[in-house]
């Protein structure tokens, strides 16, 4: 029902300026329901918006940003002028006015817009309190069912606390629904005085920062013992104990607040102030029976059948480097502001601002949880005073700073308890306040603070006796500000729903929760990383980090330096200059480094990396340095709708090694984690305003692509999904080119593969990888021989069997690394021919001074050394049944298993 797609000709949408304060803004003519919208470009030109945010509102005051699965994130847009890219909206939201905000656009053009909107008429019944009047509705005892109560409405309130609506009986069995420091509570007593106290009353809590002056959704479903509460979406399950035997309720109920003769008084609760919007009561329109004066319905106090809009204009500081600046009208000599406030932050600068010719500066800040007041003037010690505790639980909380007769006074919450102490100095008032922060050092202003700034919402702002009006602000004439969202509070409850588990309580700054695990028995963890530290606004400096999260590693100290890629450094002892004089590879030149972290934790942070590199400076001529490693990886990728992320496990050993692996890869709110076999997990932090949920709406493939791409050869087994175990073997009986079972060509032909030789699969058979035999060939059937000359040999480095990797010219520095590697076990086979004697055979050394050598005595019989403890003598075994130097072939094979040592001769 509204367009602007001009097919021929140029159109479309493009402000004088292209910045982040543009906005197109639609009136619909009335409330419609929204069910879709869709972008293009400015037609026939480079502008257009890549991405935006819509916002809405009923009377064109007091915005609310649409939000895509509890997600602030905007809406990605377009790539060129002409194509549309159209969004269907679940939920959908009713509205007059709406608002597109451009957050980015085309970097060669500039913003352009043509928009469509997609919807519906709207059709609702209001009833309005004034916060002292109710509605009681007395029904039929015959049209009820005795087991079943349904009841649906919306409303929209500014203050905090109110009942919505209440039932009662008799014993104190009761149904209750209050809105409590702006969430709704619903209270349900059975009266069964069978049932001890905790079990005869249940409390169910949704919702959050519900006095927003927007519309919320409310359902209650009671069907015998079973309750379903439903709030924006938001579902609370509950089975409660005992009977609720709705006969002993009374045939009324009341909305708004508790009204009716003979009613108890325990409920001295506020009634309710604002709007109700279709109120249902088991079928029944209550506002409609209302506006008719029928009989059912008893008003108590003045309600009307409309909704006014509100007119109180909130501002929204985005940023630690937001601020609103106001100038001090002429004329004024007295300290005199008002405000309105709520954060979920700890700190943040409210208010501050310089006194004339340098005399001193008043700074308010929000410390702790407390509002500190500080007065500064030259030559004088600074003054504090404290008022207030926990104001950062997200409620409006009230300020009002002035100073009567050289007295500087705060209240909070207007409680005379808050009152705080007075300040006495002689105050040269200065011609600005600044509210929320400061602008940038070089703009002179002199504005500074001991804290960041604030990040939440302002309302009601009073400088002097002149109220503040928000819009002027936007406008330009009025003041000066920056990175402020004006006629909108954007503060958002990130602990609803709590993602916190073990029943841990949820805390939240301004862009992120945390979860507080005492007394659950299970631990909160250290950040894993330093990108982690960096995505919660911490500076650089020396952080503990836990790479390998719950595992086994303690957290490692490292300095992490906050650039716009976090680096971690890991601190060790070498990184003085020292110098080398002239060696050779006989005569090498050691260095050994100690680092604060242990080998362990240094591989996991390694494994946790994007990159790592080890800085090395030579100061000479014709030196190089250089590193390699294969590596095999499995990724996990997904997207949804804030661009791609992956998340990547590196391993040294190939996967494609013929054995089963063990996948897990999880995406929550918090971060996405991969972990394959034991190799330690890699994640990466989900970001700060992403979606919560995978929005898929196609068949889940398993082992390819919808278009049969990039395809998966080999075996898949034990496959869950959110904890379900997914049928694989039905599926694979009734699709092609996958067969229950795991018998692959391997199974049937491995056997070829001779000598040791490793079985491959391949798409249309086997291959045999000869790499670990001493065979070569299709099958490893050819042997491979050598022939050695008097005073010959061959030395081979190879790797140890472990994670780590080491140069060819193995140094002390690997004897270092490696001190506590130790091989449980190997299998040992040599083939030979020879006339003469004594001969070394083969020769076999570890970095811990161990080895195995196997030796033809002069008299042709075969000697095996083995030495496994360095501070202890070899054990030699003899094998004099014939002299094995006789010119014919023979094949030893030596098989150890810890101490256990196993000798085949094949004479």
């Amino acid at each position: 029902f509204s367009f602007l797609f001009p097919q021929k000709g140029a159109g479309g949408w493009t402000p004088f300026v292209s910045n982040k304060y543009q906005w197109l803004q639609i009136d619909l003519g009335e409330r419609m329901e929204v069910t879709a919208v869709a972008t293009q470009g400015r037609y026939g030109s480079s502008d257009w918006v890549t991405n935006y945010l819509l916002m809405f509102s009923d009377g064109g005051r007091n915005w609310k940003q649409y939000r895509r699965e509890e997600s602030l994130w905007g809406f990605p847009g377009n790539t060129n002028a002409d194509s549309v890219v159209h969004y269907k909206l679940q939920p959908p939201f009713e509205a007059r006015f709406m608002r597109f905000l451009p957050l980015a656009w085309n970097s060669k053009g500039r913003i352009g817009m043509r928009v469509e909107v997609y919807g519906c008429a709207y059709e609702s019944e209001m009833v309005n309190f004034d916060g002292k009047s109710s509605l009681l509705y007395t029904f039929n005892q015959n049209s009820m069912s005795p087991t079943k109560d349904v009841i649906s409405l919306k409303f929209k309130t500014r203050r905090n606390d109110g009942i919505l609506l209440h039932r009662e009986g008799q014993n104190g069995k009761h149904i209750t629904l209050e809105l409590v420091k702006g969430k709704l509570i619903l209270f349900l007593n059975s009266g069964n005085a069978n049932l001890p106290f905790p079990d005869t009353s249940v409390t169910l809590t949704l919702g959050s920062l519900l006095d927003d002056q927007h519309w919320h959704s409310v359902l209650i479903e009671i069907l015998s013992t079973y309750v379903n509460f439903t709030v924006d979406r938001h579902t609370h399950h509950f089975q409660a104990k005992g009977e609720f035997n709705y006969l002993d309720l009374d045939y009324e109920i009341s909305f708004g607040g508790i009204s009716g003769h003979g009613k108890s008084m325990a409920f001295l609760h506020k009634n309710f102030y604002g709007c109700f919007e279709n109120l249902c009561y088991n079928g029944v329109d209550i506002i409609d029976l209302s506006k008719k004066h029928k009989p059912q319905i008893f008003i108590m106090g003045n309600v009307s059948f409309s909704c006014s809009y509100p007119q109180t204009v909130p501002v929204t500081f985005l940023s630690s480097r937001s601020y609103l600046a106001l100038p001090v009208s002429s004329g004024e000599e007295k300290v005199s502001a008002t405000f309105q406030f709520r954060t979920w932050n700890r700190a943040g600068l409210l208010l501050t601002s310089q006194f004339q010719h340098g005399s001193g500066a008043i700074i308010l800040v929000l410390n702790d949880g407390k509002l500190k007041l500080s007065l500064f003037q030259p030559a004088h010690p600074a003054k504090d005073v404290t008022a207030g505790a926990e104001l950062n639980d997200g409620q409006w909380h009230s300020v009002s700073l002035f100073d009567k007769g050289n007295h500087l006074s705060v209240m909070v919450d207007g409680a005379a308890a808050s009152v705080a102490h007075t300040l006495s100095r002689q105050i040269d008032l200065g011609d600005t306040y600044y509210l929320g922060g400061c602008p940038s050092n070089s703009s002179g202003s002199g504005c500074g603070s001991p804290v960041g700034g604030f990040q939440g919402c302002l309302r009601l702002i009073s400088i002097g006796d002149k109220v503040v009006d928000p819009i002027s602000v936007q406008q330009g004439t009025l003041g000066s500000f920056h990175d402020l969202q004006i006629d909108s509070c954007g503060l958002t409850d990130r602990c609803l729903p709590s993602y916190c588990e073990h029943e841990s309580e949820c805390s939240q700054s301004w862009d992120t929760f945390s979860c507080d695990c005492t007394h659950t028995g299970y631990e909160a963890l250290y950040e894993q990383s330093c990108e982690a530290h960096k995505h919660r606004g911490n500076s650089s400096g020396l952080y503990y980090i836990d790479s390998d999260g719950s595992g086994p590693l303690r957290p490692a100290l490292v300095y992490c330096n906050m650039t716009d890629t976090a680096w971690t450094s890991v601190q060790h002892n070498g990184s003085h200059l020292a110098r080398v004089k002239s060696s050779n590879e006989e005569n090498s030149h050691p260095v050994f480094f100690k680092y604060r972290a242990s080998m362990d934790q240094l591989q996991a942070i390694i494994d946790h990396a994007d990159h790592c590199q080890q800085e090395l400076a030579f100061h000479c001529r014709k030196s190089r340095l250089s590193a390699h490693h294969d590596s095999a990886e499995v990724t996990f990728s997904f997207d949804v709708g804030n661009g791609p992320c992956e998340v990547t496990v590196q391993s040294l050993t190939p996967f494609n090694d013929n054995r089963w692996h063990h996948v897990r890869a999880e995406r929550n709110i918090k971060e996405a984690s991969l972990q394959v076999d034991q190799l330690p997990s890699k994640t990466q932090p989900a970001p700060t305003d992403g979606h919560i949920r995978l929005q898929l709406n196609s068949q889940l493939f398993v082992g390819g692509t919808a278009t049969r791409q990039r395809g998966f050869l080999g075996c898949i087994r034990a496959l869950k999904l959110n904890g379900m175990a997914l049928d694989l073997e039905e599926r694979a009986t009734v699709t092609p080119g996958v067969e229950p079972g795991c018998p692959g060509h391997c199974s049937s032909y491995g056997h070829l593969c001779l000598n040791g030789g490793s079985c491959r699969e391949k798409r249309r058979g086997i291959a045999c990888d000869c790499a670990f035999s001493a065979y070569d060939g299709p099958f490893c059937e050819n042997e491979i021989s050598a022939y050695f000359r008097s005073g010959s040999s061959v030395i081979y480095n190879f790797q140890e069997l472990s994670n780590y990797t080491f140069s060819k010219n193995s140094s002390s520095f690997a004897v270092l690394l490696h001190e506590d590697l130790t091989l449980t076990g190997e299998i040992a086979t040599v083939s030979f021919q020879t006339t003469k004697t004594p001969s070394l055979l083969l020769y076999v050394s570890s970095f811990q001074e161990e080895y195995l050598s196997i030796i033809l005595a002069p008299n042709g019989s075969l000697q095996i050394r083995y030495k496994l403890d360095r501070h202890q003598e070899p054990d030699v075994f003899n094998f004099g049944v014939k002299s094995l130097a006789d010119g014919q072939l023979h094949q030893v094979k030596i098989n150890r298993e810890a101490a256990v040592v196993s000798v085949e001769v094949r004479a």
